[in-house]
Parts: structure tokens; sequence; C-alpha cells
């Protein structure tokens, strides 16, 4: 699931289906090969960017919302064959923290420091790379503050405190579960 959270981390670079500006920062970048989400962040201005990567019968397509350095990103992974497999992952980010959640987990979610996030603090795995460049086609949106806010009906678990635990248990009871 964090492997989806911002796509940075894990995938090549992003076809997109149309190309808008939202300011001449934005433009010049696209000039260079994209921009990354720490980019459009910086930019500190409303925006609604899309992306959509195609490899290997598996579509990824995203829809991101960004507010100063808050944003919302909804995920949709189609797989199989004419892409019969539909999974949806949606994220917040309040600019400290980034919440992620899917209908497929109930009222389960993860979430974790965007500065941890960063450094890949305690796992590697949990590690994003903000400073990877897309090919997002964004343009000036207007934002509704709300549905940037992690929802309330949501049980969000620190993923970092999580992975201690794992840690934790693996330490006390070795790799195969016993003393």
């Amino acid at each position: 699931m964090i492997g989806l959270l911002l796509l940075g981390g894990c995938t090549k670079k992003a076809e997109t289906e149309n190309q808008t500006e939202t300011g001449q920062e934005v433009a010049e970048n696209q000039d260079e090969g994209g921009f990354s989400l720490k980019e459009l962040l910086a930019l500190g201005k409303d925006q609604k960017c899309s992306w959509k990567i195609e490899v290997n019968n598996q579509t990824t397509e995203g829809i991101m919302w960004i507010s100063g350095k808050k944003f919302r990103q909804e995920i949709l992974v189609k797989a199989g064959g004419d892409n019969q497999a539909e999974s949806k992952v949606i994220s917040v980010s309040d600019g400290t923290w980034i919440y992620v959640w899917n209908s497929e987990l109930g009222s389960q979610g993860v979430k974790m420091k965007i500065e941890e996030s960063e450094s890949g603090e305690n796992n590697n795995q949990t590690k994003i790379d903000w400073e990877k460049k897309f090919n997002y086609a964004c343009q000036a949106a207007s934002i509704n503050q709300a549905d940037l806010e992690p929802p309330k009906n949501i049980d969000f678990q620190d993923m970092n405190q999580l992975i201690e635990e794992m840690k934790n248990l693996q330490n006390k009871y070795g790799p195969t579960g016993t003393e």
C-alpha cells in the first residue's frame, strides 16, 4: 500500500493523457522530463494533477489535489487481462502526516510522518522518493479543504510503530516464531 502511496518510490516515469500548465515553474519542469511531488508542493498553488502508467497488463492512474503543503491523491490500479481486477487507494497529507486507506481494508488505514518517509527511518520500505520526477498533467483548481483531511471513520495505525513492533517480536521469537 505504501508503494502506491505517492508513486514516486516504486514506478517508472508516468505517461500523461494530456498536458496543461499551472504556471511558469511547472512549464519549465515539464520540458526537463516532468517534476517531483516535492516540487509541486513547493509551488504553493491550488492545483489538480493527473497521471497514468501502463506496465505489463496493469494500468495505474491517479488524480491529486494539492493546496500548499497538503494534498489528496486517489489511485486506481487495474490489473489482469482487460484490466479486470481493480483497487482504489486514497491518501491525504496534512503537511506533517500521510494517511493511506482503501475500501478493501474497511475501517483500517496506515499513517506515517512525512519526515520519516523522506529518510526511511526505521525501515527502507517506508521511504518515499519525493524527488522522483513524473510527467503530471496539472491545472489550476479550487480545492475544498475538507477533502484534504483524513476521514474520522478510519482507524489509522502508525506505520513506523507497526514496523518497530514487528522487529521487536522477531527479536523476541526469532524468524520462525518460536522462543
